[in-house]
């Protein structure tokens, strides 16, 4: 008993010291799966996408889609119409990215659709980003294909805004704005496919600390145990 509680106490404090030593680990997030109010169905316009989860439709041609995968984490950046999402920024569509770990977000690049003749391109300028709380609106770089009237691609850059270095692993984007494709009474544009960067969060030394004072505390309990026994 007395060598399992050293160990115990060592295993404790070898881990305290790996992780107040320890810089933060470069890691480049998993998109897990993601869901999303407020979507265009596939085929709509003659555009096409791919989703493995539930959808529900909610009539006009928008449906919710929950618990599943597809194009726009499928590591293709689109080519045509039939392989990139078309969206509109009218309906009000929500999509909540969630993924393999928690980690610091330090960008999320929205690709608008790699391909000549791509009429709705993102080409987004702005959007709403919280991780489940207050939202911000993260400073836009577009980059990437050239589209009219600008790049195909945004990233939104987290680093000045009230969510940098706050851990999570759900990313909610919402209220798209920007230069859309109009349609009648509707904006539109395309997604075809979503990449985050970040970095991996480590414990708070904090609650390493906090466990390892719990630990010692029952290691000193059961030490009062076997001398009263």
């Amino acid at each position: 008993m007395k060598l399992l509680g050293r160990i115990g106490l060592f295993a404790v404090a070898g881990a305290m010291a790996l992780v107040l030593g320890a810089a933060p680990a470069l890691a480049t997030p998993v998109i897990t799966s993601y869901d999303i109010l407020n979507a265009r169905t596939s085929g709509f316009g003659g555009w096409q996408h791919t989703y493995s989860g539930t959808i529900t439709p909610l009539g006009g041609g928008n449906a919710n889609y929950t618990g599943g995968s597809g194009t726009l984490n499928d590591g293709n950046l689109g080519t045509s119409p039939l392989d990139t999402e078309l969206f509109s920024a009218t309906v009000g569509p929500v999509i909540t990215l969630h993924l393999d770990a928690m980690y610091t977000i330090d960008s999320i690049s929205i690709f608008g659709g790699n391909f000549t003749g791509n009429l709705i391109p993102g080409v987004l300028g702005s959007i709403n980003v919280s991780f489940g709380g207050p939202s911000v609106s993260p400073a836009d770089t577009p980059f990437g294909f050239a589209a009219d009237p600008g790049p195909a691609s945004d990233r939104f850059s987290l680093g000045a805004t009230a969510l940098a270095n706050v851990p999570t692993n759900t990313i909610i984007l919402s209220n798209f704005g920007g230069p859309l494709f109009p349609f009648g009474n509707e904006q539109l544009f395309s997604i075809a496919e979503i990449q985050v960067a970040g970095t991996a969060a480590v414990p708070e030394p904090a609650t390493l600390a906090l466990l390892g004072t719990g630990l010692v505390a029952l290691g000193a309990r059961r030490r009062t145990r076997r001398s009263r026994g």
